[in-house]
């Protein structure tokens, strides 16, 4: 038995007794005896909401991964955008080698056409990275969704504010109000 256990007992147990010690038609005895089963509502309700452990790791681990690809993504194409930069220098520099070009469109130089597909190669892995990091955040979504409690949503009470306000607005205007709900018109007080 498990310390959280022993303390529902013997709250039940506590609840119990004094439900059968105290008669229920006294006010005293009413009010234990809601509170036996606001209690009783009370651990139903939170045996309801835990959280599932798969989804939680699951939802934080997708959550990291979209992050890591996006992040190593960005590396990546960065990576490229410099290994592009390098090449239309050499190729400013040494404009015959990047002229000649082989029947395929490919360079005639193997280092230059080695150094483009690399740069091409860094441009898809971008691309495929950039794509997984979406697919995860949106798995990350989902999961944090299906995730949320259910059936612990608080009882909607309207927000009623006082009859007669006063205060004082910026500026130093005096400001007083009353408030006197319409539906009190038409209604008859008995």
């Amino acid at each position: 038995m498990t310390r959280g256990d022993a303390f529902r007992l013997s709250r039940h147990a506590a609840a119990a007794a004094a439900f059968v010690l105290v008669p229920p038609h006294h006010a005293l005895g009413q009010r234990i005896a809601d509170a036996r089963f606001q209690a009783a509502d009370f651990t139903s309700a939170a045996a309801d909401t835990r959280e599932n452990p798969v989804v939680e790791i699951a939802k934080w681990s997708t959550g990291a991964l979209a992050l890591t690809a996006g992040a190593f993504a960005f590396i990546v194409q960065h990576d490229a955008e410099d290994q592009l930069e390098e090449l239309e220098r050499f190729c400013i520099e040494t404009p015959s080698t990047c002229r000649e070009l082989t029947a395929t469109g490919a360079y005639a130089d193997p280092e230059v056409e080695a150094r483009y597909q690399a740069l091409r190669e860094d441009y898809r892995n971008s691309r495929l990275l950039l794509i997984a990091a979406h697919v995860l955040a949106a798995t990350s979504v989902v999961l944090f969704v299906v995730d949320l409690p259910r059936g612990t949503t608080p009882e909607n009470v309207p927000y009623e504010p006082p009859a007669l306000r006063v205060g004082v607005r910026p500026g130093g205007v005096v400001e007083a109000a009353i408030r006197y709900p319409v539906s009190n018109i038409f209604r008859r007080s008995p």
